[in-house]
């Protein structure tokens, strides 16, 4: 048997011929608009849903008086990490890279109150815990060097590193708690569940 424009593969242009180029047009279309929709909707979620001020409104807080016990001696970096949080998904891994990288620091993570009641913190360290995730940072002596977001990017890892920041700066004498309220990206209110 040969192969000719008579043979068996004449029915291929049947599905063609049963959609006509107006309809293959608009299936087209009707395609790519579905695809462009849920691009649109996935990335609103992604980019600006949980996107928000690390802290809405400025406690009034005596950073002085913002101490943890230090009686281990070593600097100690607080990571606040709401469990119920959805923003963690990114920080988890920046906490964790922090951890190796410094290992010289206590981490200590706090994902729920009853992680917080055993730090034993002050009542103005509680005070500006309103938002997750976040870094409180502590000099061996317990007192405050830095509090606020982990990072100046969008999400958790990315962008200007805080923590690196204040490390470098530890060793200036008379320096004074560096506060950044200023953050802008993925966080959460702190549950108090």
């Amino acid at each position: 048997m040969t192969l000719s424009t008579h043979g068996w593969y004449r029915y291929m242009d049947r599905p063609a011929a049963v959609f006509s180029q107006k309809h293959r047009h608009c299936l087209a279309a009707s395609v790519f608009l579905l695809w462009l929709i849920v691009s649109a909707v996935l990335s609103w979620q992604f980019f600006f849903a949980i996107k928000r001020p690390f802290i809405n409104a400025v406690p009034v807080v005596d950073f002085a008086k913002i101490v943890i016990d230090g009686a281990d001696k070593r600097y100690t970096a607080v990571h606040l990490l709401d469990k119920n949080c959805a923003c963690n998904r990114y920080s988890r891994e920046h906490v964790e890279g922090l951890q190796q990288e410094y290992p010289q620091v206590r981490h200590q993570l706090i994902e729920s109150v009853d992680d917080l009641a055993r730090l034993s913190p002050s009542a103005e360290l509680k005070e500006l815990l309103v938002s997750t995730p976040a870094l409180a940072l502590f000099d061996e002596m317990g007192r405050l060097v830095y509090f606020g977001p982990h990072t100046g990017g969008v999400v958790c890892g990315e962008g200007f590193d805080f923590f690196k920041a204040a490390w470098d700066e530890r060793s200036k004498e008379g320096g004074v708690p560096w506060v950044n309220l200023d953050g802008y990206g993925c966080y959460c209110d702190w549950s108090s569940n």
